[in-house]
């Protein structure tokens, strides 16, 4: 589906903060994609676009997600569910098309991991580690180190891996964004003695794993009191 197709049939679809892809298209993102046409753009994010060999329409994909989509793209894959709906599983598509034809990145990058309880989570880390997990959505991380926040994963990415670099096309390039392709695979090795730094490696994409690491996954629904346990919850 190209991205007028999508338009047609989503436009009027809105993300987390009420946008629609149709203001995201034509008033968002207009002034870019309007540059890519032209042969002495200045503006850096459609230079990066036209030097890694993408497209306008690859342009749309990143920087609509970088810019206010991520949380309504993700939020069924984070609670480890399918797409609800056609428009979500068309726009994964397109920027999946886009991110793969951004080489992959090998290196170091930090996820801050916002939690309600970060130290539970921290521990079942340390309680879980040699586990190889799959994580099924978009995965956002940084190639700055952003010790200091509330729970950190530490990645090491791999040469033939899902993470693609797309610090100089981002809509927020002073992130400087690595973004993990979906089902992207990762091991646990071990945790730090900051009670907050978790350490892992991206392994292969084709690895079995043992574990989608997705909704609340650091406690199992047994090991809570059921009377403690608001409707829906669990369900």
């Amino acid at each position: 589906m190209n991205l007028n197709e999508f338009i047609l049939q989503c436009g009027e679809v809105r993300d987390s903060h009420r946008i629609s892809m149709e203001t995201l298209l034509n008033r968002a993102f207009k002034s870019w994609i309007d540059d890519f046409a032209k042969d002495d753009s200045e503006e850096s994010r459609v230079l990066a676009l036209k030097e890694l060999g993408l497209s306008a329409e690859d342009g749309f994909y990143i920087w609509a997600y970088t810019g206010s989509t991520s949380r309504w793209l993700n939020s069924d894959k984070r609670n480890c569910n399918e797409y609800s709906c056609n428009c979500k599983l068309n726009f994964a598509n397109g920027l999946i098309a886009a991110l793969l034809k951004i080489p992959p990145f090998a290196g170091i990058v930090w996820r801050w991991e916002q939690a309600d309880d970060n130290l539970r989570k921290f521990n079942w880390f340390a309680d879980h580690i040699g586990l190889t997990v799959t994580v099924p959505y978009f995965l956002s991380t940084s190639k700055d180190d952003v010790t200091g926040d509330p729970m950190l994963w530490k990645i090491s990415t791999i040469e033939n891996g899902n993470a693609r670099d797309i610090s100089r096309i981002s809509n927020a390039t002073c992130e400087n964004e690595v973004l993990f392709l979906p089902e992207s695979k990762f091991k646990i090795l071990g945790v730090g003695e900051d009670l907050k730094t978790v350490f892992m490696e991206e392994l292969s994409p084709d690895t079995q794993t043992e574990f989608d690491l997705c909704s609340d996954y650091s406690f199992s629904p047994e090991d809570i009191d059921p009377e403690m346990i608001e409707p829906g919850l669990f369900d």
